[in-house]
């Protein structure tokens, strides 16, 4: 690999590495870090994996040995931990991940010190340049990094850092409206809209039984939950469902998962019932195509009744008890405003798989991709020293895994440690396992 960026990315330890997000890959990012020498300060706004824990009641896609490390499970295994794992081949739940894997993780040792949680990322920021300043890239580079945290344990607090690992994947909901804008009323009923998967096998059952339930979404959310409800229709047939889809029925939604083309047995199984079910909907399953939500309204009984876009002049009114609207996310800068990212293009590097070169900011970077790696050059931003670990480095794609975010954090600290044969995975591996 051959890196020409227009900063010097080397930082020796014992550097300070701010990690944002303490999923799965930000206690990861820390545990790699603290190994290698640097000071680590990692903060999240809530508990630990508490993004993951949100679709908890949800089983993986992947096998264990694909969401996990040698080098965690060397830490785990220096706390005698290892008999308490999961076999290789297991495929959790969300839930049974972070409770068996991620959480003692982050009590290791090398990580338990470094982790802040209930500390919210307000703000980041240069501690003297303003984002769009005149100076030299190498310059603002040398520069520290601020960042404003608000604690619940510390209340408002300042952090300096020479590296930034954002493995937050802040995000927002996209809107349901025609086009991806906003239906009226979205705002104004947003607390009531139901926007995380609910779990029908368990806490959620009573709610949705015997209710008619309208479904908005085409991705693989809205599709184990399709799957989930024409279930609960077969086992308490009272219960009506309205399924809401991209208004392409014959051919491929770019926000559509394809079953065919799925590289996961679990998921590609999900995605070929779903599209059955679009195909021959059962009894009290219905399903609409529609460009979008335009207007919504709610009664005071709590009553819903969304305004869908058929057409280009024609609607439809639907009328139901719960709406829940799985429209997928789009990658957010709420706190990273004030840093040098292109606000129109947060990842403003763009591969070209043709001539193996990077476009920045019109210079090149000349980063071989290696086979059947995750793209972990959109791990870098216009911002030097700042990098995005996970699914906001991938925008919108819904395919990122927690594996490709290992490949990630490994290809950083290469680039930052100056060395590109460093891979901890190869050479930290506990002695009592075999990945």
């Amino acid at each position: 690999m051959n890196h020409e960026l227009p900063w010097d990315p080397e930082i020796d330890t014992p550097a300070t590495v701010a990690v944002i997000g303490a999923g799965p890959l930000g206690i990861e990012a820390a545990l790699y870090a603290r190994f290698l020498g640097y000071y680590v300060v990692l903060f999240d706004e809530s508990k630990v994996a508490s993004n993951l824990l949100r679709w908890g009641h949800v089983r993986m896609v992947t096998p264990f040995r694909s969401n996990c490390t040698s080098l965690g499970l060397a830490a785990l295994e220096s706390h005698g931990q290892l008999g308490d794992l999961p076999s290789a081949d297991d495929f959790l739940t969300g839930r049974e991940y972070v409770e068996r894997y991620v959480v003692p993780l982050a009590r290791t040792d090398l990580v338990y010190e470094c982790v802040n949680v209930f500390s919210k990322v307000v703000s980041v920021s240069r501690t003297l340049s303003r984002p769009h300043q005149v100076t030299s890239i190498q310059a603002r580079a040398d520069e520290e990094f601020r960042l404003v945290i608000n604690s619940k344990q510390r209340g408002w607090f300042i952090e300096r850092a020479d590296i930034v690992l954002d493995c937050s994947g802040a995000s927002s909901k996209c809107a349901i409206g025609p086009g991806g804008g906003l239906a009226i009323g979205e705002m104004e009923f947003a607390s009531d809209i139901v926007r995380e998967m609910p779990d029908l096998s368990g806490t959620d059952r009573a709610k949705y039984t015997a209710k008619h339930t309208l479904l908005y979404g085409s991705g693989y959310e809205a599709a184990l939950t399709a799957i989930a409800l024409a279930k609960l229709i077969g086992e308490q047939p009272k219960t009506k469902v309205t399924w809401v889809v991209n208004h392409e029925p014959s051919k491929q939604s770019s926000s559509e998962p394809s079953a065919q083309h799925d590289p996961f047995p679990h998921r590609a199984k999900v995605l070929l019932a779903a599209q059955q079910l679009k195909s021959q909907p059962p009894d009290g399953l219905a399903v609409l195509f529609a460009w979008g939500v335009e207007r919504l309204e709610r009664n005071e009984s709590g009553t819903w009744q969304a305004r869908l876009l058929v057409s280009e002049e024609d609607t439809l009114d639907v009328n139901c008890d719960h709406f829940v609207a799985l429209s997928g996310n789009i990658p957010s800068n709420e706190f990273g405003e004030a840093l040098a990212i292109d606000a129109t293009n947060r990842f403003p590097i763009n591969f070209d798989s043709q001539s193996k070169i990077l476009q920045f900011s019109g210079e090149s970077l000349n980063l071989q991709r290696e086979p059947q790696e995750s793209n972990w050059s959109t791990c870098i931003t216009s911002e030097p020293h700042y990098y995005l670990i996970g699914r906001r480095s991938y925008r919108q794609d819904d395919g990122f895994m927690i594996h490709q975010g290992y490949s990630q954090i490994r290809h950083i600290f290469s680039l930052i440690a100056g060395r590109k044969d460093l891979d901890l995975y190869h050479s930290v591996r506990p002695s009592g396992v075999a990945l």
